[in-house]
């Protein structure tokens, strides 16, 4: 008997009418299957993990052939939902939610992720504070071992400070946006969508690296190493343009993954490209017209220097522009949702 065969009799045999009470039979059928596997030799359970694929096959062909991709009745209360085939489970298509009603679902699910971050272990919560510290030590490191006690009339530390916060803000949330895994059961709630689970994920890494970069710029004015900050209005609104910036460029590549999944291994090696072109180790002052002119196409380039032009009183940078920063954050945005609604299946 096929797998096609083993959906249709199971769901038969329920007198199953509604598409809720047939997602409960095929996590019954997934739940049997795992189950038989784990009593399996180790070996063999490896090879035979093909049946499991197959067995959401035939989920969802089955689910596609009974209702042509509409199910009327999920519940009582959700009348209309929609079978994404690309998905291993029933999707509701919840009605627009008004601006507020987005807010309240945004700002639980912005709290869950910074607990859930909480929770991977004291390991990695150390290393989200000790990581900065280290780019921070190994830019200062380059400068000092160059001779330079200030960087176009910055104080080399708070310099470092800043690009780097910045920067790991930007990197961890394009990253974790791009290919970090959604849970699915939280899209099977009304209202909620993977784009909001990864605007959250946004959030969540900006709070972070907010509250990190504040807290080591206070520790160094203790010190009396730490500057003050000239315009924070323009520090504040150069560090959202970032966030977004970092997040639209996640869903562009997390859409271009889904279509050629072998992208995912070149993700992170973004990083690498981008950290020595977008000015966290430098500011294009220092460098030659024929090698500043090109980066300051990097829009990620003029937003971080503009952040460092804001928050110092003794740099002023005039290669940069924050509207261009800006627009193509906006443009960045506006691109990757619409990627996203038009493959939303995929991603």
């Amino acid at each position: 008997m096929s797998e096609y065969d083993t959906v249709r009799r199971a769901v038969e045999a329920s007198l199953a009418k509604t598409g809720k009470e047939r997602a409960a039979i095929y996590q019954s059928l997934r739940a049997q299957r795992r189950d038989s596997l784990r009593k399996l030799p180790s070996r063999v359970a490896a090879g035979a993990k093909n049946t499991v694929r197959s067995l959401n096959a035939a989920i969802r062909s089955y689910e596609l052939d009974l209702v042509g991709g509409r199910v009327r009745d999920w519940s009582e209360d959700l009348p209309a939902a929609q079978i994404d085939p690309s998905l291993d489970t029933v999707m509701v298509a919840a009605p627009p939610a008004p601006p507020l009603s987005r807010l309240q679902t945004l700002a639980p699910l912005t709290l869950r992720t910074l607990l859930l971050l909480r929770r991977a272990g004291p390991a990695a919560s150390v290393w989200i504070v000790i990581e900065p510290l280290m780019q921070i030590g190994i830019i200062l490191a380059i400068y000092l071992a160059l001779g330079y006690t200030n960087i176009v009339d910055m104080d080399p530390l708070p310099f470092a400070v800043v690009g780097t916060s910045a920067w790991f803000m930007f990197r961890m949330t394009y990253i974790r946006c791009a290919v970090g895994p959604v849970d699915e059961s939280l899209i099977l709630i009304p209202r909620i969508r993977a784009v909001d689970i990864l605007a959250c994920r946004a959030l969540a890494y900006g709070v972070i690296y907010t509250l990190a970069g504040i807290a080591v710029l206070m520790f160094l004015g203790l010190f009396g190493l730490g500057a003050p900050v000239e315009r924070p209005v323009d520090v504040l609104l150069t560090w959202c343009v970032i966030l977004v910036m970092a997040f639209s460029l996640g869903i562009i590549l997390r859409t271009l993954c889904a279509y050629v999944p072998v992208l995912q291994r070149g993700v992170p090696w973004t990083a690498r490209l981008l950290i020595y072109s977008s000015g966290v180790l430098f500011v294009t002052e220092q460098l030659p017209d024929f090698i500043a002119k090109p980066l300051l196409l990097n829009p990620l380039l003029n937003a971080l220097q503009h952040l460092r032009s804001a928050y110092f009183t003794t740099y002023e940078s005039h290669d940069v522009s924050l509207a261009y920063a800006t627009v193509s954050s906006m443009a960045m945005l506006t691109l990757g949702l619409i990627l996203y609604a038009a493959n939303r299946r995929k991603v």
